[in-house]
């Protein structure tokens, strides 16, 4: 295409070869479609997101991974195991319940807010885990390894998902979502030696 030199009046700067590169989400929660005529100008590739099963192996490896048997505690072994399922249980309801709107644009769950969860949560060093950290060696907290671990991710999830709302209903409706999960999800033993907010 051809374009006028700004400098010298009259000139014409042509560029041959150029490509361009676009990338878009699907329209609906306040994004719009793009007219046909330009979207034929582009070569168009549709990815979809990998299914669940995908999912849970890929962040299931990381976490047998990081936390391998015989070297852990049972009970965080036991918790360990059954985040994955946890974690995308969340981020579909949430996707399913906290949609995009226009006053809500940013109200968007997908694999970032996972790879998020499973980052703060495997970062954790394991004699964290394992001895409570600065507030186990202190005596000030006492908790077992798989309840320290519950609670970390309850922390990582808040995070991620909780610090994203913007009103309070919502965040109450994914405080409520978050320990319901983890009632339905997680052993007693573990859950009720949590600490309270």
């Amino acid at each position: 295409f051809c374009f006028l030199d700004k400098d010298k009046r009259g000139d014409f700067k042509t560029c041959e070869d150029l490509l361009y590169i676009a990338a878009m989400g699907h329209p609906g929660g306040g994004r719009n479609d793009i007219p046909n005529r330009l979207k034929r100008q582009f070569y168009c590739i549709n990815l979809v997101p990998p299914s669940i099963t995908s999912i849970n192996d890929i962040y299931g490896q990381m976490l047998s991974g990081r936390f391998p048997r015989g070297k852990m505690d049972a009970g965080l072994l036991s918790v360990a195991g059954l985040l994955t399922e946890a974690t995308i249980s969340l981020w579909r309801t949430m996707q399913s319940k906290m949609l995009p709107t226009p006053a809500k644009f940013h109200y968007i769950f997908n694999m970032r807010d996972l790879s998020r969860v499973f980052q703060g949560v495997l970062g954790t060093p394991q004699e964290t885990l394992l001895t409570g950290g600065t507030r186990g060696a202190d005596g000030t907290i006492n908790l077992k390894p798989g309840t320290l671990l519950l609670s970390v991710w309850k922390h990582e999830i808040m995070r991620v998902f909780c610090d994203k709302l913007t009103n309070e209903k919502d965040k109450i409706f994914c405080s409520n979502t978050v320990n319901d999960e983890i009632v339905k999800t997680f052993d007693p033993l573990f859950v009720e030696e949590m600490p309270q907010e």
